[in-house]
C-alpha cells in the first residue's frame, strides 16, 4: 500500500489497471509473489484440485490434436501453470498414450518448482519449441490487470485510484488510452454500466498467435461473449476479489493479500486471434467440453461408494463450474479440424 500510496502521490491518479498489477503482481510484494493462493487451504479452488479428471481430459484433447497434426514432435504451453498441478495431471497421459517428442513449457512469473519434463519460461518469447504448438490454460486471462470503465452522461469515463483520508478512492477521469474506446466500437452502452476491459488479454493473443507456428490453443476460463458480458445484467460490471474461499467486490480491503479478477471477454480473445491467424474451431462450456471427452464414462466407472470422488467429478460439470466456465479453442494453419471436446455442444456463434 505504502508503494502505491508514494506513486499517486508523485504522479497523482493512477488507472485502476495499474494499481491491479502493482496489487497481484508487484516482485517483493504482490498477491501473487508472496502468496500460494490455489487450494482449499487458499483463497480459491481450481478444476485441477477438485477432481484429477480434468487434466485427464485436457491430456486426451491434447492427444487428439497431435494426432490430428501428424503425430510429430510437438511443444506444449501452459499459461499460468502455477507450480504445476495441471501438468503434474496432463503428463503421465501423454507417457501412457506415447507422446514422447515432445517439450512441454509453463509460462509463469512466479518462481518455478521442480518438475520432471517441464521448462519454465517467464513469456511466450522465450519458449524455444519444436513443431507445432498447443496452447493450454486454465484461469490466466481473468487475473490479467484489466482497466474500469464507467458509462456517464458525457460518455465513457475510466476509473483511476486515487487517495483520500488514508485509503485508495475510486476516481473517474478520460480514458488513459484510445486503445479503451477502440475494444468497445459496436458495444451496446448503456448509461450508469460499469464494465472493465483486458487490453493486457488482447496482447497476449497477439504474442501466441506470432510466435507459434501453427496448432491449436486452448483456453478455459469464467466469462461469456461481448454481447452477454456488457448488457442489463452486469450493469455494475463483473470485478470480484477473491480471500480465503470468499467472494467480494472490494478492491481496496486487502491490498496484496487477496486475488482481483473479472469475466473475460471471450469474444475479444477471438477477435484479436484472427488478426494473427488464429481462426476459432468452437467455444462451448466447461461442462459440454468434458462430456465431449468422457466425463460421463469416468464418472460410471466410480463405485456407488466412492460419494467425495463422484461428488467431486460432478462440480466439474454441473452447474457452476460446468456453465461459468467456458472453453475456446483456436487453430492456426490447420484448415477444418473436428474435435471431442466440441462434440457434445459447440456454441461458435454464441461469439458475435
Amino acid at each position: 500500500m505504502e508503494e502505491i500510496r508514494k506513486g499517486i502521490e508523485e504522479r497523482g491518479p493512477i488507472p485502476f489497471a495499474e494499481f491491479m498489477r502493482m496489487a497481484l503482481y508487484h516482485p517483493a510484494h504482490g498477491y501473487y509473489t508472496t502468496h500460494d493462493p490455489v487450494g482449499r487451504e487458499g483463497d480459491f479452488v481450481t478444476s485441477p484440485e477438485i477432481h484429477p479428471f480434468f487434466g485427464k481430459a485436457l491430456a486426451h484433447q491434447i492427444l487428439e490434436m497431435w494426432e490430428l497434426m501428424g503425430r510429430g514432435r510437438v511443444t506444449i504451453v501452459e499459461l499460468g501453470g502455477g507450480k504445476g498441478r495441471l501438468a503434474s495431471q496432463i503428463l503421465p497421459v501423454l507417457d501412457e498414450r506415447g507422446l514422447l517428442h515432445r517439450e512441454y513449457w509453463i509460462v509463469e512469473k512466479r518462481s518455478p518448482a521442480p518438475l520432471e519434463g517441464v521448462r519454465w519460461s517467464e513469456d511466450v518469447d522465450g519458449i524455444e519449441g519444436q513443431g507445432p504448438w498447443i496452447v493450454i490454460s486454465n484461469e490466466f486471462f481473468d487475473a490479467l490487470p484489466f482497466h474500469r470503465l464507467r458509462v456517464c452522461d458525457e460518455g465513457i469515463k475510466e476509473v483511476y485510484v486515487g487517495w483520500k483520508d488514508g485509503g485508495f478512492c475510486d476516481l473517474l477521469g478520460p480514458p488513459s488510452t484510445t486503445a479503451l474506446e477502440e475494444a468497445l466500437r459496436g458495444v451496446r452502452l448503456i448509461k450508469g454500466m460499469e464494465l472493465e476491459v483486458c487490453l493486457e488479454a488482447m496482447e497476449w493473443m497477439r504474442k501466441i498467435g506470432t510466435s507459434m507456428p501453427e496448432g491449436f490453443v486452448v483456453t478455459i476460463d469464467y466469462g461469456l461473449p461481448e454481447r452477454e458480458l456488457y448488457s442489463e445484467r452486469h450493469m455494475e460490471g463483473t470485478m470480484l476479489c477473491h480471500h480465503r474461499q470468499r467472494v467480494d467486490r472490494d478492491p481496496y480491503r486487502r491490498v496484496g493479500r487477496q486475488d482481483i479478477t473479472c469475466h473475460v471477454n471471450f469474444t475479444a480473445i477471438a477477435r484479436e486471434g484472427r488478426e494473427v491467424g488464429l481462426e476459432v474451431v468452437g467455444f462451448t462450456d466447461q461442462g459440454s467440453f468434458l462430456i465431449g471427452l468422457g466425463v460421463l464414462e469416468e464418472l460410471s466407472s466410480l463405485g456407488e461408494d466412492d460419494l467425495e470422488g463422484r461428488m467431486a467429478l460432478k462440480s466439474l460439470f454441473m452447474p457452476g463450474f460446468g456453465d461459468t466456465f467456458k472453453v475456446l479453442i483456436q487453430q492456426k494453419g490447420l484448415g477444418a479440424v473436428e474435435l471431442k471436446g466440441l462434440s457434445f455442444v459447440n456454441r461458435e456463434d454464441r461469439l458475435y
